[in-house]
């Protein structure tokens, strides 16, 4: 059975969580986003569904956790026999191959290690999806350069177009003519930018699409029909 040890003034030394194989982290964090939970709540808190849902959410200790803090201002301890039992049955559930290259691809691995029998073909998974992560992020970033910079390059055309530096004094037709100097090596500037992105991403999305397809068909053979 899986064992949780705590230490907390106010709760008869129980505070955290340590499963077999589950790497606990962020024990003293909650879980930003969690809900209160009320009187009713902890008094009558379907608990095993909690850790099981903790689980299918890729959360570890921090999540009993919160719930902890939460009810211990009504002076209610959640059941932790019954968190646990949900949490181990989450994990299970979690820790397919499918879920692991989910997590890969989007570089987030859950708080907890899965169940013997089953983390090895989660960590592989969750390796092939993290080899395209890997080429991805700099792809999306490139696009986010370039769209910038042409963008940088509509605004600052669209201010030099609005000049008109005909009208005022002497000074003020200086200053004009001077801002425009300015502006169009900005432009310049940026236009350079901005070709500079356009060639990194054609190399940035060949790299992504070969090791896409590459990895995909690697996943199906390791995988078949997951």
């Amino acid at each position: 059975m899986s064992q949780f040890s705590i230490r907390s003034p106010g709760l008869n030394g129980i505070t955290g969580i340590a499963l077999p194989g589950l790497m606990v982290i962020g024990l003293a964090v909650a879980l930003s986003g969690c809900a209160t939970y009320s009187r009713e709540d902890c008094e009558f808190g379907d608990w095993e569904m909690l850790g099981y849902n903790a689980a299918m959410q890729g959360k570890g200790a921090s999540r009993y956790e919160a719930v902890v803090k939460d009810c211990e201002r009504f002076g209610v301890l959640p059941d932790l026999d019954l968190f646990t039992v949900g949490f181990d049955k989450g994990r299970r559930t979690y820790c397919t191959p499918a879920r692991g290259f989910a997590d890969g691809r989007s570089n987030t691995p859950p708080e907890f290690a899965c169940p013997r029998g089953q983390a090895s073909d989660f960590d592989t998974a969750f390796q092939m999806g993290r080899e395209i992560w890997t080429v991805e992020k700099p792809l999306r970033d490139q696009e986010r350069t370039l769209s910038y910079s042409e963008r940088r390059v509509d605004s600052l055309s669209s201010d030099l177009d609005a000049l008109d530096c005909s009208a005022g004094d002497d000074f003020e037709r200086t200053s004009c003519r001077t801002e425009r100097k300015r502006l169009r090596r900005e432009i310049q500037s940026a236009r350079s930018d901005a070709r500079d992105a356009r060639a990194a991403l054609r190399g940035s999305r060949a790299r992504y699409e070969r090791t896409l397809s590459r990895t995909l068909r690697d996943y199906e053979q390791r995988f078949p029909g997951s």
